[in-house]
C-alpha cells in the first residue's frame, strides 16, 4: 500500500510519508531546494532536457504545480542501496494551466513515474526520471489514444 502526498503551490513544503517514515521534499513555498539539492544538482528526464541546479528544479516544480494545483504522488515502491534511492510512484491531478505546450483541459490525469535519486553528503546530487509522458499527453487530449 502506498502513501499519498498532496502538493500545492505557495504553501509550506510538505513531507513524503512512506510506511511511517517522513522525508522532507524540495517543493515551492520554502527554500528547501537550496538545502536538499546539491549546488550542482542535475535532473535527467527521459522526456525533457536536463534540469541543472536547484533553482531550475524549483522553477520546474512551480510550473508543474501551477498546471496541476491538486497534484498528488502516491509512493508505490521505495528501494535504497548505497547512494541510490528509487521511488516508483503514481501521480494524480487536474490539468488547470498550460503544461508541456498543452492548454488547460480541466481533465483529471493519473500517470506513473520511476524516479531514482543519487545522494551525496546528505543531499540529492542527481535524479533520473522515467515518466509515462505518452499516457499523460493522451489523457490531456494532446495526442490520440
Amino acid at each position: 500500500m502506498g502513501s499519498t502526498l498532496a502538493l500545492r503551490p505557495r504553501r509550506p513544503a510538505p513531507s513524503v510519508s512512506f510506511r511511517g517514515v517522513s522525508f522532507p521534499t524540495p517543493f515551492p513555498g520554502s527554500r528547501r531546494p537550496a538545502r536538499l539539492l546539491k549546488s550542482d544538482y542535475v535532473r535527467h528526464d527521459a522526456n525533457l532536457p536536463d534540469i541543472v541546479g536547484p533553482q531550475a528544479e524549483r522553477q520546474f516544480i512551480v510550473t508543474a504545480l501551477t498546471a496541476f494545483p491538486d497534484l498528488q504522488f502516491e509512493a508505490e515502491q521505495l528501494v535504497a542501496e548505497n547512494d541510490l534511492v528509487m521511488c516508483g510512484l503514481t501521480a494524480r491531478g487536474t490539468h488547470r494551466a498550460e503544461f508541456m505546450g498543452v492548454p488547460p483541459s480541466g481533465r483529471h490525469v493519473d500517470f506513473q513515474s520511476v524516479d531514482t535519486f543519487r545522494l551525496s553528503d546528505g543531499k540529492i546530487a542527481e535524479q533520473w526520471v522515467v515518466m509515462d509522458a505518452l499516457g499523460l499527453l493522451q489523457q490531456l487530449g494532446a495526442i490520440p489514444t
